[in-house]
């Protein structure tokens, strides 16, 4: 009844005005709805019997308040944990991540227990792609999420083996009772980086065609852009002498010199190098290492003084279908080209 209710809750005191301590529990309006009230009862002798002094709040409106930011927060965890890009919740309080999804361990190639102990300065480089450092410099990100903004920015990132990752960060401020939180959506965009770079670099190959500049200067511009595009590869361009058979070097800006001296003037023959062997067969030739590869039998020496272990060929044909050069990527491990690699020397070398 109302008197073991009472004195579950009672605090028996002597001085009634320290505060009571009060407990959350529903009860009843007028009209019958459910409400969320705090109560605080204190048992008193109040003319030699025992009395109640009883307060009570209503506190709905802080009760649905609490309630609105719990599922709020459920919410944002459902999506953190489900969304198809990589997210990772940072406090800025603690500089660290709070959560993260799946996503963000395949991605940074880290387990979720590292990366929940971990804080910007295990994904993020020292340095930005601009040269500026990743730390210390103020940009205003983290500050307009706070504010109630949704800054979106292009930033590098990387991952446990020191790869880096040009990415789209979009950061938004997590409502949160007691936290400072900022969800980031990190997008991986090195595909649209690679495209961008492949187009610009286009571009600079027919400003230089439609304005009749050297041969060379074209040449030299396609290998600019092979050398960005495909990371750790040296690019040439080979012409062919069809009357001797031997095929010189037309461009090779990044080779070593004494390997370019080497290579020039090589026969068009099967075991004289990737190019001559282009050639000869009037066909992509893709060399995983030259060391093994009977194709480079009498140019082997000359690949290893130069420390080139891969070396990948595709024929260059004119209008008529004859073969007039050869583009070369080299590179310092052995390996094939990767698929978007392979479309790009034979989009080149068109």
């Amino acid at each position: 009844g109302p008197r073991e209710f009472l004195e579950r809750f009672a605090v028996k005191i002597d001085d009634t005005h320290v505060d009571l301590a009060a407990h959350q529990t529903f009860g009843r309006a007028k009209g019958g709805n459910r409400v969320a009230v705090e109560i605080a009862v204190s048992k008193a002798k109040l003319n030699w019997r025992d009395g109640y002094i009883v307060s009570i709040r209503d506190t709905t409106e802080r009760h649905l308040a609490e309630q609105s930011v719990r599922d709020s927060e459920a919410r944002y965890r459902t999506l953190v944990e489900h969304a198809p890009e990589v997210i990772v919740v940072f406090d800025v309080d603690l500089r660290k991540f709070v959560d993260v999804n799946d996503n963000a361990c395949r991605f940074f190639k880290m387990s979720r227990e590292t990366l929940l102990s971990s804080g910007p300065d295990k994904i993020i480089p020292s340095h930005q792609g601009d040269g500026m450092p990743s730390f210390g410099v103020p940009r205003g990100f983290i500050e307009g999420a706070l504010a109630g903004e949704a800054p979106v920015f292009e930033w590098v990132h990387c991952d446990s083996n020191g790869q880096t990752l040009p990415c789209e960060v979009r950061f938004v401020r997590l409502p949160s009772s007691n936290r400072r939180l900022i969800r980031a959506i990190i997008i991986d965009i090195t595909e649209r980086k690679r495209a961008d770079a492949i187009a610009a670099g286009e571009r600079r190959v027919f400003e230089k065609i439609a304005a009749n500049a050297p041969l060379s200067a074209a040449l030299d511009a396609i290998c600019e852009l092979i050398e960005r595009v495909m990371a750790e590869s040296f690019c040439a361009i080979n012409l062919l002498d069809a009357g001797a058979q031997t095929l010189n070097f037309g461009v090779a800006p990044n080779l070593p010199r004494e390997f370019v001296a080497a290579m020039d003037g090589a026969p068009v023959a099967i075991r004289y190098g990737s190019c001559a062997a282009a050639v000869y067969l009037a066909r992509q030739i893709t060399v995983a290492d030259i060391e093994s590869d009977a194709l480079w039998e009498h140019r082997r020496e000359a690949a290893r003084h130069a420390a080139l272990r891969a070396a990948w060929s595709t024929p260059i044909h004119a209008s008529d279908g004859r073969v007039v050069g050869t583009f070369a990527a080299y590179r310092r491990q052995p390996g094939i080209p990767s698929a978007r690699d392979h479309e790009l020397m034979s989009r080149m070398a068109q």
